[in-house]
């Protein structure tokens, strides 16, 4: 079967992804699914308190649940791009904010994720045991 990942990111985004940009700051994008691998990118910003690996795993398997064309997953392979302090992966606002300055928050934020600059990554991969419930 065929995957459209456009698609498939764009479904993930208001599933469950929406929510670790808004209270997170973390956000991750599916590159490829070859090999009962899944091949992520994720982005983290300074609010997200977890490490690496444990981040690696716990997004990996969010995808994993939330999409039977990747349930066969067993591997991983994420590039985790640490986002400079000044950037983000989305936000919220108050209902009682006046728009305009609201307009000019948003337009701000995404200015900042157009042009990142500078950003550090590393690369982590694994396999994940899900039968067994065991994660290397």
């Amino acid at each position: 079967m065929k995957i459209n990942y456009d698609e498939l990111n764009e479904k993930h985004c208001r599933l469950v992804d929406k929510m670790y940009r808004q209270f997170a700051g973390l956000s991750s994008e599916i590159i490829s699914f070859r090999n009962k691998t899944i091949e992520l990118e994720i982005r983290i910003s300074g609010r997200w308190p977890k490490d690496p690996k444990t981040t690696a795993i716990q997004i990996s398997n969010d995808w994993r649940s939330t999409h039977e064309c990747l349930k066969k997953a067993k591997f991983y392979k994420v590039n985790l791009i640490f986002l400079n302090p000044d950037q983000d992966t989305g936000g919220t606002f108050s209902p009682n904010q006046d728009r305009s300055s609201m307009i000019q928050e948003i337009n701000e934020i995404l200015e900042k994720m157009r042009n990142p600059g500078e950003n550090k990554s590393i690369l982590i991969t694994g396999s994940i045991d899900y039968e067994n419930g065991n994660q290397n």
